[in-house]
Formats: structure tokens, sequence, C-alpha cells
């Protein structure tokens, strides 16, 4: 699809994502004065930063030796919870 100016429109450029309901829409919120993230949702998925609440489920899914197989350890529950607040 070209636009004006001659530029092309990809599949999921920014500018008609906004306009089809769709396509992935990115939203940023801000957590702090110099920190932002990133929010992605899809109508069957949400991307988001983990949150404290997680911590539970973030902590088992990295203490599991089969999940973390492809990392160079697993994580005790601290440094799980080290890696929500940083």
């Amino acid at each position: 699809m070209r636009l004006a100016g001659g530029r092309f429109a990809l599949p999921y450029d920014p500018v008609w994502s906004n306009r089809l309901g769709d396509r992935p829409q990115a939203s940023r919120h801000s957590l702090a004065d110099s920190d932002a993230a990133v929010r992605v949702t899809t109508p069957r998925l949400v991307l988001r930063r983990w949150q404290p609440g997680d911590l539970d489920s973030f902590a088992a899914l990295n203490s599991d030796p089969e999940v973390m197989r492809h990392f160079p350890s697993t994580y005790d529950r601290s440094a799980t919870a080290a890696m929500i607040t940083a």
C-alpha cells in the first residue's frame, strides 16, 4: 500500500495498526521518571513487564531446570525478585 510521499506501509506499520483493530498495538506507560514499559496487546495475548504480583509464578519458572535449560543457570527467588525490580 502506497502512502503520500511515495512511502509504503508494511503489514505492521504503526500508522496502519492504529487504524486496524486486529493488529498488535504498543503503548508506553510511565513507571518512573526515567523508566518506561512497553505493553503489547493482541486479541489473544498481552505482553508486559513482570510485576511484583508475578513473583511466585516467575520464581517457579526461573527455578525449573527444564525451563531454564538454555540459560547458564536457574535463579532462586531473590534473584528473580531482583529482576522484577531492576
